[in-house]
């Protein structure tokens, strides 16, 4: 499928705001997933009560709800980003600044939160769901551009009968799908 060069970017805040939500819920879910298979087995991934007994739970909900917060005040790019940097500055850089002001709020209400190896292995298993929904996002970008789901303004450089020729081969394309 012939894909043309977006030069005129149209406001993607939508999928961006969409992306940002779904990242949120999998951060539950990664804690949740963790939180039970840290002591119990596979089948016990849908008793509940193992993760809100567990001492990820109140972690989980605060590291979410700063999540989105500072990600939804901090998006000032109105284009989806592809690439690895807005990862690590999007998710990487987000959740160390949630860590960090959920630590602090844990200094001063005096609540202990034992930072062992299960946390470590808990914030790369949360990284690693975060890269792949990244990925994921990225695909679901992708599609949504080549089926014409999103639409781009493009700007067609060329002949008139060059021009022609190409909007007349898309129109073809499209009448039978």
């Amino acid at each position: 499928m012939f894909r043309l060069e977006k030069v005129l970017q149209n406001d993607d805040s939508v999928y961006i705001y969409f992306t940002q939500i779904i990242k949120t819920l999998g951060i539950i879910l990664s804690y949740y997933i963790f939180s039970i298979l840290e002591k119990n087995s596979i089948y016990e991934l849908g008793n509940k009560e193992i993760f809100i007994n567990s001492k990820y739970f109140d972690f989980s909900i605060l590291l979410s709800i700063l999540y989105i917060l500072i990600s939804l005040f901090f998006i000032k790019n109105k284009t989806y980003q592809y690439n690895f940097i807005s990862f690590l500055k999007d998710d990487i850089a987000v959740i160390a600044i949630s860590n960090f002001l959920i630590f602090t709020l844990y200094f001063f209400i005096n609540k202990s939160f034992d930072i062992e190896i299960g946390y470590i292995y808990s914030l790369i298993f949360l990284m690693i769901n975060l890269f792949i929904g990244k990925k994921l996002f990225n695909h679901i970008y992708n599609y949504m551009i080549n089926n014409d789901i999103i639409h781009k303004n493009i700007m067609l450089v060329g002949s008139l009968k060059d021009i022609k020729f190409f909007l007349k081969k898309k129109k073809r394309e499209n009448k039978y799908f």
